[in-house]
Order: C-alpha cells, then structure tokens, then sequence
C-alpha cells in the first residue's frame, strides 16, 4: 500500500512520484540548473528511513561501526548540516528508535508493511508541518556536503517538494 500525499507538502510529491529529477532529466542527482535569487527560509525536515529487517544485512541500522552504531553516525552527519529545521529517523522497530532517543536524536515510529523508506517518509510527513523533505539513506556515511547542497535547494525550488540523497 501506497500512503497518500502529506497534506502540508506540494501537491507535486507524492510516494509514487517522490523521486523528482532536481536538474537535469537525465540526472537526478544533478543540482547545477541555475538557483532563484530567492533565499526564503524554508522548513526543510531530513529524514532518515532506519528499517530494523533486512534480508541481507538484519539490524543494519545498530551495525555498531568505530564505536557508535551506524544510525547515529548517519543521523550525526545531517544534524551538522546547516539549514534543516529538523532531522528524524523513521523507523519500523522500537529497539532502533531507543539507540536513536539514547543518543539525543528524534525517531518516529512507522509501519512495518511500509515498502520502502519513500513509503516510510510519506506516511510519517503526513503530519508535518514541512515545506521540504530530504529523504536521507539510512546507511550513508559521507561528507556532508551533498546534503548541504541539497537542504539550500527548496528556497530557491520550491516545486520540489522532496530530495534523496
């Protein structure tokens, strides 16, 4: 099952249509197209899809790695990125959302039958007072300024309601 569309978020993002091209239509990574001389301050919220059942890597998101457990490396790693109103980890399983309260993060707890971590975000921001939502891999482990680049992004394109990085 498909959540339906976040109520406060544009109207051209939905889970089926989540992934929009912010660029070129060839690239969706790409965030070279000119940016709007704008630079209203929007509520942009990172989210960060933590699914507790893997087939090939079970509790991947606890996998303990120099010393802390990956989530919180990745969580640590947004939360420096400046910008975001606001970064919560969406999981399917208490045992993560309590590493992520021991270490001072925000989780929210979602559905187990939700299919992937677009689906775990459109049923979480549906309550959300968000104008932005950056959809976060929850095993990504790189330099931060991607999703810098990312968060600057919904200012000056406002059309695009939702990135993934």
């Amino acid at each position: 099952m498909i959540p339906p569309r976040a109520p406060n978020l544009p109207q051209s993002w939905s889970a089926q249509g989540a992934y929009r091209r912010l660029g070129h239509d060839q690239d969706p990574t790409c965030l070279d197209r000119p940016q709007s001389q704008t630079t209203s301050r929007v509520n942009v919220v990172a989210a960060i899809p933590a699914r507790y059942g893997s087939t090939r890597l079970p509790a991947k998101p606890l996998a303990e790695i120099a010393g802390k457990p990956l989530v919180q490396h990745v969580w640590e790693r947004t939360r420096s990125v400046p910008g975001l109103a606001r970064v919560v980890v969406l999981t399917d399983d208490e045992r993560i959302g309590r590493v992520v309260e021991g270490f001072g993060g925000e989780w929210q707890l979602t559905p187990a039958d939700c299919a992937s971590g677009t689906d775990r975000i459109a049923w979480a921001a549906r309550d959300w007072q968000a104008d932005a939502v950056l959809n976060i891999q929850g095993d990504w482990l790189l330099e931060t300024a991607p999703v810098a680049r990312l968060a600057e992004h919904p200012a000056a394109h406002p059309e695009d309601g939702l990135a993934t990085l």
